[in-house]
């Protein structure tokens, strides 16, 4: 599946470009992010293509892809 760190993790921002700080509130930056996921995720589910953009992922260390 893309965009996610694991089976239940998806991965609607990415850590290293520090996009989300503990300061900001979730209802501004982690709810919209995840709905903009949820949207990118459904369009993938019918075309198999991700539509989203983003940063490409590597598997987490020690773990796979689901």
């Amino acid at each position: 599946m893309p965009h996610t760190w694991g089976p239940d993790e998806p991965c609607f921002y990415y850590p290293i470009a520090r996009e989300w700080m503990p300061n900001m509130p979730m209802s501004a930056s982690v709810v919209p992010w995840l709905g903009l996921w949820l949207i990118h995720y459904e369009g993938w589910r019918a075309t198999g293509h991700w539509e989203g953009g983003g940063v490409a992922h590597r598997a987490p260390a020690g773990g796979t892809w689901s």
